[in-house]
């Protein structure tokens, strides 16, 4: 078993501060006006295995969504990727690297995971793919979650009944309809 917190993780630093929450992106050094460019960045891999989607082919069928929607799809995980038709920029690269593929995109798909948070920070709308945490813990974003698993308590090792593949398509689909309108 694993502690559960039932606040999110910057309510709790400003809890402990006696500061009122107010989510604040930190500031990474980069500018607000960077040119977005029509590219995703993506990481498949997470901190630990529960944090982690398994859903089979689910994230090669992300790429394929992107890619249909003419857009350019960029792993920037530290951990190699296997998936086709992306720009792959895994394995061990600086994390300035990183910050610039994310800096210059205009989404992000990964999990509850600093990389999430990072393209957060870097002005990227972020569909965070999460049965771990519950909905409310990160920013904001597009959370993509299993209405059904519980939250309560959840072994370490597995989550139980992950979000479907279909779901976390039709999410991803709805804001790319939203946006070009």
């Amino acid at each position: 078993m694993l502690f559960r917190s039932e606040n999110p993780l910057q309510k709790i630093a400003c809890d402990i501060l006696g500061l009122p929450y107010i989510q604040i992106k930190p500031n990474v050094g980069i500018s607000t006006n960077y040119l977005k460019k029509k590219k995703v960045t993506l990481s498949e891999y997470a901190s630990l295995r529960v944090k982690e989607w398994y859903a089979p082919g689910g994230w090669q069928r992300i790429v394929d969504l992107f890619n249909k929607y003419g857009y350019e799809v960029c792993v920037v995980s530290k951990e190699y990727s296997y998936l086709s038709n992306v720009v792959n920029k895994s394995g061990d690269r600086p994390l300035e690297n990183r910050i610039k593929d994310m800096a210059e995109s205009k989404y992000h798909v990964g999990m509850s995971t600093g990389l999430s948070w990072l393209a957060w920070a870097c002005h990227c709308h972020v569909f965070l793919i999460s049965d771990f945490t519950p909905p409310d813990h990160e920013f904001e974003c597009t959370r993509i979650y299993n209405l059904e698993s519980p939250r309560k308590v959840i072994n370490y090792f597995e989550v139980q009944n992950p979000v479907s593949i279909e779901y976390v398509l039709s999410k991803i689909e709805d804001k790319l309809i939203q946006d070009q309108s």
